[in-house]
């Protein structure tokens, strides 16, 4: 159990990264949608102690999650992929290494995003 909670994390760290890069390579000027008015604000689903501890259901959908941001990381239900949110679309990263679109009746227990937009 400890060592796949240290996969988890590392998955994590590697995504973040990845992310990071994608953000300063692309360089966007279009307007974010109207939700996302809330910038420099960080939006949590659940806590990656209830992730650790074994909690592996959500019950918030990505339809909702959307809401929230157009940037972040997070995971499926039962930890099946990483989900990686750039410039309001959402990807499901799986064990096989390839990247599958999410659809919005999906569901996750532990996600972290933010309304996202380059300065210009």
């Amino acid at each position: 159990m400890k060592r796949q909670v240290i996969i988890v994390l590392v998955v994590f760290m590697i995504l973040i990264g990845a992310i990071v890069v994608f953000a300063f390579i692309k360089s966007r000027t279009d307007e974010l949608p109207a939700w996302s008015l809330q910038r420099h604000v960080l939006f949590q689903e659940s806590t990656i102690s209830a992730l650790q501890s074994g909690d592996y259901d959500g019950d918030m959908s990505f339809k909702e999650l959307r809401t929230h941001g157009n940037f972040g990381l997070g995971t499926f239900n039962d930890l099946d992929g990483e989900m990686v949110a750039l410039d309001g679309s959402f990807y499901q990263i799986k064990s096989d290494g390839k990247v599958y679109p999410v659809n919005d009746s999906m569901k996750t227990p532990f996600a972290d995003v933010t309304s996202f937009k380059t300065d210009t």
